[in-house]
């Protein structure tokens, strides 16, 4: 089949949706299909990079999703000829909310990817509200969701979705890649600056508050001296919001632990973070707006035998098995987290086993049966569920 892929984020820009285009089209095209996707530019000339994909990636010019940019993103559209492609697939919030303008003209199969805070936003946006109407997803002929949570979020806000059912969970997926033995991670700790002889915490993710930087913060500033001793702390990803950065980093010099801020960096380098790291954590802030309808993150360092720490919110649950693969902790709050520490700190033959079945678990998410699941349900449908996705049916 050829399959057309609308996504306004896509590297160069990283985020957890570009690496869901990114590995699900490669996925697709080792099936057999012909895959385009349509991406903003981001201000660059991404030729290079472009041609290293097994599939096409046409360019529109833009950037992060803005209202005044949606005549450019409906020229851009029409210009890749969506009414060519046998599946089209809207695989982030612009795109899927674009879905009732394309129905009309477009005969072949749509279908729409929701992700979590999607589903919020576009639920009190008055722009798409006016424009595309609440029922923006009507035109579909079938959604899928990351994870279980989001599914139930998407039926909420769409009942018109559940009788006949249009909807189904496609988890995603590991690379191999972070799986692979880690290149130089001893290189990379010393060219960040991270001390070494320390077991480290680690977070990946992009500086906003949501996801729970200063909850561990302010738990290591409550450590006994003798923990504090013990660990270090990594912090890898770009700063969305500068003040929030800086409240971090005093948060970090109050913590009395050596804390790194990485900022963004390679793939090798993440890969090696999680290589070298002791325990991963990332405890999602609540909020009313923004969900965690997944957390590929914590797969990822799965991979690398990194267990994590998480709370139970959003999709994350489906993610992080609690008492297996890592702690979920249920009360946030920096004095709970600091005693858990230190509770960890005197289990370390338990860590190591967290670690050991994190790899295993990640190993049972697959980026073919979500491409499967997502471009040929019925065929899919015949095929046995990983352990994933029947702990995610059973939630």
């Amino acid at each position: 089949m050829r399959i057309l892929v609308l996504t306004h984020e896509f590297p160069p820009f990283r985020g957890g949706v570009g690496t869901y285009c990114v590995e699900t089209a490669k996925a697709a095209v080792a099936q057999g299909h012909t895959v385009e996707i349509l991406a903003p530019h981001f201000g660059k000339d991404n030729a290079e990079e472009d041609r290293l994909y097994p599939f096409t990636v046409r360019r529109f010019a833009g950037g992060v999703y803005a209202t005044r940019a949606l005549p450019r993103l409906l020229l851009a559209l029409l210009r890749a000829k969506p009414w060519t492609f046998d599946i089209i697939h809207a695989a982030d919030w612009p795109f899927v909310m674009l879905i009732p303008w394309m129905r009309p003209f477009i005969r072949q199969r749509i279908v729409a990817m929701m992700h979590g805070t999607d589903v919020f936003l576009l639920a009190k946006s008055r722009v798409a509200g006016l424009l595309f109407g609440r029922s923006y997803l009507r035109g579909a002929d079938y959604v899928v969701a990351n994870s279980r949570f989001t599914e139930d979020l998407v039926l909420k806000y769409h009942p018109y979705l559940a009788s006949p059912r249009r909807t189904a969970v496609t988890l995603l997926g590991v690379d191999p890649f972070w799986f692979n033995p880690p290149v130089g991670p001893s290189e990379a700790l010393e060219r960040h600056g991270v001390p070494k002889n320390r077991k480290l915490l680690l977070t990946v993710a992009r500086l906003d508050i949501r996801k729970g930087h200063r909850y561990l913060l302010q738990a290591l500033a409550l450590l006994p001296q003798h923990a504090k001793d013990q660990l270090g702390y990594v912090i890898v990803g770009k700063a969305l919001d500068l003040a929030y950065q800086d409240e971090l980093k005093r948060l970090a010099e109050a913590s009395g632990v050596p804390v790194v801020f990485a900022g963004a960096v390679s793939n090798d380098d993440v890969r090696n973070f999680y290589a070298s790291a002791w325990l991963f954590c990332m405890l999602a802030e609540p909020n009313p707006e923004k969900v965690e309808g997944f957390g590929l993150a914590y797969l990822e360092a799965a991979a690398q035998s990194l267990p994590s720490v998480a709370a139970p919110n959003g999709g994350v649950p489906e993610v992080v098995l609690d008492g297996e693969t890592g702690v979920l902790l249920k009360d946030r709050s920096p004095d709970k987290l600091a005693n858990l520490l230190v509770e960890l700190l005197g289990r370390q033959d338990d860590v190591a086993r967290f670690g050991s079945a994190a790899r295993t678990w990640a190993q049972t998410f697959s980026w073919q049966r979500c491409a499967e699941l997502t471009y040929q349900p019925e065929q899919a449908a015949h095929r046995a569920p990983s352990r994933a996705e029947i702990v995610a049916g059973e939630s």
